[in-house]
């Protein structure tokens, strides 16, 4: 019996009850079970509920939790999950999603989706100079020429070589009178096109230039010693900056007149990012 009594009065001792609330180490407890110490479980700890379940961790700035102080921990932050390794563990700081044996910052065995951003069929993720990342869909485009030939009076330029767009893929980019188009990201882009010409011999010459914001230049010299039509083909990559612009000049540089003949297989100019 004494054991008993000696018993009950140490759990009034170190317990308190209130309302039908039960408090370790707390005179007030607010909570069906509250207490105002550390816990120790020693198997699992569930939480089930109809509605979401809520564990909360103090009052503090964040919130740490790991095994021992001086072990691996994660901690949450201001809403910020993030995984840390302590100076004086043997753990790598890893975390692995679907996999045990992560060995990277981040190792995921399985698919990944990443929505917003710009996400979209066909896009491929890149970064900018802060490693943020988004998506970019392929940037590219083709010009032609279509409807009636072109005169090009000599030793003119044409205003206009090219008057429709056979593809866009960023529509805007790309704009006609002379032929311009604007780089929407940075990289290096692959530019190439044709020009088909009637004309006469007269030895002298054609030049089709791409001059790029900031002085610049890719020229292309054609001799112009023919008697029938030719095709002037180029092709060159170049290095340019988000909203730097390349102009495609077409130059007479013969005396006589020079017609540049339409139809896409004759008169192109197409561009693509290349990365």
């Amino acid at each position: 019996m004494k054991f008993l009594i000696t018993a009950f009065l140490s759990c009034l001792l170190c317990t308190n009850v209130s309302a039908q609330n039960v408090g370790i180490n707390t005179s007030i407890p607010v909570e069906n079970l509250q207490v105002d110490s550390s816990i120790k479980v020693g198997k699992n700890l569930a939480l089930f509920g109809a509605k979401k379940n809520l564990v909360k961790f103090g009052d503090d700035a964040f919130v740490t939790i790991g095994e021992e102080v001086g072990d691996d921990k994660m901690y949450l932050r201001y809403g910020t999950l993030s995984l840390m390794r302590s100076s004086n563990s043997v753990g790598n700081g890893y975390m692995g999603i679907n996999t045990d044996a992560p060995t990277t910052t981040l190792d995921i065995n399985g698919g990944l989706r990443i929505r917003g951003n710009g996400a979209g069929v066909g896009k491929t993720l890149t970064s900018d100079a802060n490693g943020v990342a988004s998506w970019t869909g392929p940037i590219a485009f083709s010009a032609i020429r279509t409807g009636s030939n072109q005169l090009v009076n000599g030793f003119q330029s044409a205003p206009t070589v090219f008057t429709a767009m056979e593809y866009e893929t960023n529509p805007g980019s790309f704009s006609f009178g002379p032929a311009k188009f604007k780089a929407p990201v940075t990289g290096i882009y692959h530019f190439s096109g044709s020009i088909a010409v009637a004309t006469q011999a007269n030895g002298n010459y054609w030049r089709i230039l791409l001059s790029r914001t900031g002085g610049f230049n890719k020229q292309f010299d054609f001799n112009a010693d023919a008697t029938t039509g030719l095709s002037l083909h180029f092709s060159v990559d170049v290095k340019m900056n988000a909203t730097d612009e390349v102009v495609f000049i077409f130059f007479n540089g013969c005396p006589n007149p020079v017609n540049i003949i339409y139809g896409d297989e004759f008169t192109f100019f197409s561009g693509h990012l290349i990365k």
